[in-house]
C-alpha cells in the first residue's frame, strides 16, 4: 500500500488503552509498546519519514489481525465490558493521511496527528452495545448451582462466556431479590436476613447497605428510579406486612404500605404507573404516583401468589398456582380471574414457580421445576393454549426471564435457551468451569462504558413501551 496511506488502527496498535482508561495510563502503555518497535521516540521528535514508519508498522507484531497489543487491562476497577475484552482491529475505520493531513503525506506524521486519528477511529470500535447477564450467588431460595458469593458476569454475545466475578459480601446471607435501574445505573439486592443494598453498575462500587426491621423479598423499582418497593417477606406473618417504600438514594424507608402477611413478589409496570405485590392469595395493584391502592384481586393463585408476570398494557397478569402446575389469568382492569389453566395432560400436583411472557407477548412460559421442564403457551389466544415443553437439566427453585431482544430465555438452571428454537444453546459456568444456577439474574447493557438499559428479573411483557 502507498506509504502515504495507513490505517488508523495500524498506527494505533499501542493506543487502544486510550479507550476507557485515563490518559496518563494510556500514554505509558503506548510508550512501552512503542519502545519495542522503535518508532514512538522518533515520532515525538517529528523525525520519522512516512515510508520508514509504514515499514515498521508492517511488522508481524503490529499486523492488523494481531491481538498482542489489543487486550485492555483493568487498572482502575472499571467494568469488565471494556477491561477484559479484545477489540477487533479490522473493525476500525481506515484513515487516509492524504485526506486528513495532506501537508504531512509522504513526510512526517506527528504524535498529535496519531492521537487525532485515534479519536476518529474510536466510534466504530467503541460504540457497540455490550450485553451481559448478571447472576447473583448464592440464591437464598435454592441449594442447586451455588458459586461462591457475589455477582457472576456473563458475556451474552460471546456465547454466555464467564467474564468476571464482582464480590458482594452481603450476598453470603442468601439473595432474595435482584433488580436494576438504567437511570440510576444501579442494581439493588435483598437478602434473607433483611438486608438491602445498592451497587453502582458503572463503577462496581457498593453505594449503601441497610438492614430493614421486617424483611426484604423480591423488590421492584419504578423506571424513573425514584421509588424502590420492598416486600416485607414471604416468611413474615404479620398483618402489617406489605410494601416498604424505600429511597433508592440511601436505602431509607420513606413509608409503609400495609396490605397483609406473606408479601413476596413485586413488579413495577414498564410505564411507571403501577407497582404490583403478591401477598398470600391476593394481588394488589398500587398507583406509584401516590402509593394508593387501585385494586385488590383475591383469591388468586390457589395457596399463594407465587411468581407472576404482567403484560405491557397493564391489561392481564398471569399468576403461578401454588398447588398445581399452571396459572391464573387475572383481568387487571376489572379484578376478575376469568381463567385457570393447568399444564400437561392432567393436573400436576405440585406448585408452579416461574412465569414469563416473551418480550413480544406472543408466548407465556411457566416452570415445572420439580418436573425439570418448562411449559410453553400461545399467549395470542385467551386463555393461552399449550404449544410445547422444554426439558431442563436440573430441579431448583423455579424461574424464567428473557433477554430484552427476546433471543434467550434464562431459568433457575444453568441452561441458556434459544427462545425461538426452544433448544439449550449454552450452559452458565463459573471461572472454574462449574455450572452456575440462580433464580436471581438481570440483563445489563452497556454503551461507551455506561449502563444504558437493563432487563428485569421478572419476565414481563414488552410489546408496548
Amino acid at each position: 500500500m502507498p506509504a502515504s496511506k495507513i490505517t488508523g488502527m495500524s498506527v494505533l496498535g499501542g493506543l487502544l488503552t486510550v479507550i476507557g482508561a485515563n490518559a496518563g495510563v494510556a500514554f505509558q502503555h503506548v510508550w512501552q509498546t512503542s519502545r519495542r518497535h522503535c518508532f514512538m521516540k522518533k515520532l515525538l521528535s517529528f523525525g520519522e519519514p512516512m515510508h520508514e514508519l509504514a515499514l515498521r508498522l508492517s511488522e508481524p507484531s503490529m499486523a492488523p489481525n494481531s491481538t498482542a497489543s489489543r487486550s485492555v487491562t483493568d487498572t482502575h476497577g472499571r467494568p469488565p465490558i471494556f477491561a477484559r475484552s479484545v477489540l477487533p482491529i479490522k473493525e476500525m475505520a481506515v484513515v487516509s493521511v492524504d485526506a486528513c493531513l495532506p501537508a504531512f503525506a509522504g513526510r512526517t506524521l506527528s504524535c498529535a496527528c496519531l492521537v487525532f486519528m485515534a479519536f476518529l477511529s474510536m466510534p466504530t470500535a467503541w460504540a457497540m452495545e455490550k450485553h451481559f447477564l448478571y447472576v447473583s450467588s448464592p440464591d437464598g431460595a435454592q441449594e442447586e448451582g451455588h458459586s461462591g458469593t457475589g455477582i457472576l458476569v456473563f458475556d451474552i454475545e460471546a456465547g454466555h462466556k464467564f467474564v468476571r466475578r464482582i464480590e458482594v459480601p452481603m450476598f453470603k446471607e442468601g439473595i432474595r431479590g435482584f433488580t436494576a435501574n438504567a437511570k440510576k445505573h444501579c442494581a439493588y439486592y435483598s437478602t434473607t436476613n433483611a438486608g438491602l443494598g445498592c451497587i453502582d453498575l458503572d463503577t462496581e462500587r457498593i453505594l449503601w447497605e441497610q438492614h430493614l426491621p421486617l424483611g426484604c423479598d423480591r423488590t421492584c423499582i419504578t423506571p424513573d428510579g425514584t421509588k424502590l418497593y420492598v416486600p416485607t417477606g414471604w416468611w413474615y406473618a404479620g398483618q402489617d406486612g406489605g410494601f416498604m417504600v424505600v429511597d433508592p438514594q440511601n436505602g431509607h424507608v420513606v413509608k409503609r404500605l400495609q396490605v397483609g402477611k406473606m408479601a413476596h413478589n413485586a413488579v413495577a409496570s414498564l410505564d411507571g404507573q403501577f407497582a404490583y405485590l403478591g401477598t398470600e392469595t391476593t394481588l394488589t395493584m398500587f398507583r406509584t404516583g401516590d402509593d394508593s391502592i387501585v385494586r385488590q384481586i383475591q383469591p388468586v393463585g390457589e395457596s399463594g401468589v407465587f411468581p407472576f408476570t404482567v403484560d405491557s398494557r397493564n391489561r392481564f397478569a398471569f399468576v403461578c398456582l401454588g398447588l398445581h402446575v399452571g396459572f391464573d389469568v387475572v383481568d387487571l382492569q376489572t379484578g376478575a380471574v376469568p381463567h385457570r389453566v393447568f399444564a400437561g395432560s392432567g393436573p400436576i400436583a405440585h406448585r408452579t414457580h416461574g412465569a414469563a411472557l416473551t418480550p413480544d407477548e406472543t408466548e407465556l412460559w411457566i416452570s415445572d421445576q420439580d418436573g425439570k421442564r418448562l411449559f410453553v403457551f400461545d399467549a395470542t389466544q385467551m386463555p393461552p393454549k399449550p404449544k410445547g415443553e422444554i426439558p431442563l437439566s436440573m430441579v431448583g427453585h423455579g424461574w424464567i426471564s428473557f433477554s430484552l431482544d427476546g433471543r434467550f430465555a434464562w431459568t433457575h438452571t444453568p441452561d441458556v435457551i434459544d427462545a425461538h428454537t426452544k433448544h439449550v444453546v449454552a450452559t452458565l459456568a463459573d471461572e472454574h468451569g462449574k455450572p452456575v444456577a440462580s433464580s436471581k439474574f438481570i440483563e445489563v447493557i452497556f454503551d461507551g462504558g455506561k449502563v444504558t438499559r437493563v432487563g428485569c428479573e421478572f419476565g414481563v411483557g414488552r410489546a408496548v413501551q
